[in-house]
């Protein structure tokens, strides 16, 4: 049997007694006044169903996996897509992965194999940060053996490496951070998510759909481009509150990871007329968060490589997690198109 992606616009049904669907629907009182329409705003159904679902952005989001844990079941019970570009892909990937684009991996999962079968199913990229959105996704809409591939290709040989994450932490922006703090924003308002004109089933599925649909450059951003325009932001870092006093990105707030994103906390005080944009350490956490703020209705982007993108060396001077050439295996790979 198929995992289904759990049916979340279903409780509109099970809250709305009586209605077809998750449409809008007229009133009883409405029948002869057909001007009046009642409004369902999705956004408190969708919000009540992650949470109760393991509230999986705050417990145990990213979910990703070594090179060297995918190394060690190869041949075994795993499935592993690439969603790199088709001439990345020939050039070499792990052995028996098969090549899709990012937004037929639903249609995929959906029609063409049975994501229940597998132990694990491991989305991989060139760096992490694509496949830790695309997972985060899968994940929030029900599909709970989906991996990341941590670090992506570059993990799994030095040939993938050199244009990607060796040429990332070279860059040391560690002069231009700030110690001054900023204040979150006052508590405003929810995106209002707008109910559906389809089936619930149909609903949910269009949702993950959407999202998988965007174009992966524009979900994330690089650290040139932030500190070219800083203020076009809502900046958020997404660390420890230690580690953010002892230097940030200016203009940037602090969110506590796995605190501060719940509706009981503040998640509300993110700005709804902003573009939103998240790092942590390597950026494979914020990549989950910016996929979950993309879902509640928010706009948001993931820092390509995180703080090791823009002060690696000085994290790594003073003893704190930092990419390395010892993350780097020289794992064999295979080379050509896709079966």
């Amino acid at each position: 049997m198929k995992i289904k992606p759990v049916l979340l616009l279903a409780i509109v049904s099970i809250i709305l007694s009586g209605l077809n669907s998750c449409n809008n629907q007229t009133s009883e009182s409405s029948e002869k006044d057909t001007s009046i329409v009642e409004t369902i705003d999705a956004f408190p159904l969708l919000m009540r169903h992650l949470e109760r679902e393991n509230d999986y952005i705050n417990n145990q989001a990213p979910s990703v996996i070594l090179a060297s844990d995918v190394y060690a079941e190869l041949g075994k019970n795993i499935h592993i897509i690439d969603i790199r570009e088709k001439e990345e892909y020939a050039e070499g990937h792990i052995k028996g992965a098969v090549n899709l684009n990012q937004k037929d991996i639903l249609d995929y999962l959906l029609n063409d194999i049975v994501p229940s079968n597998f132990d694990k199913i491991i989305i991989v990229c060139e760096n992490g940060d694509a496949s830790t959105y695309v997972s985060s996704v899968l994940s929030l809409i029900g599909y709970f053996n989906i991996f990341a591939l941590k670090y992506g290709m570059c993990s799994w040989n030095k040939d993938f490496a050199k244009d990607y994450w060796l040429s990332a932490i070279k860059k040391d922006y560690s002069a231009k951070l700030v110690s001054k703090t900023d204040s979150m924003p006052e508590k405003g308002e929810y995106p209002k998510l707008p109910s559906c004109e389809m089936t619930c089933a149909d609903a949910m599925e269009k949702m993950a759909k959407d999202l998988l649909d965007e174009n992966p450059s524009q979900l994330k951003i690089s650290i040139d481009e932030l500190l070219a325009k800083p203020d076009d932001y809502f900046i958020i870092s997404y660390l420890p509150e230690k580690k953010y006093k002892a230097g940030h990105i200016p203009g940037s707030v602090h969110y506590a990871p796995r605190a501060s994103l719940r509706r009981d906390s503040a998640l509300n005080t993110l700005p709804l007329d902003k573009t939103i944009v998240l790092y942590c350490y390597s950026g494979h956490h914020t990549a989950a968060v910016t996929a979950y703020l993309n879902l509640l209705g928010y706009t948001a982007k993931n820092l390509e490589y995180g703080s090791m993108g823009f002060m690696n060396k000085q994290m790594k001077e003073k003893g704190e997690k930092h990419f390395s050439s010892k993350k780097i295996m020289n794992y064999p790979f295979s080379v050509g198109s896709s079966q």
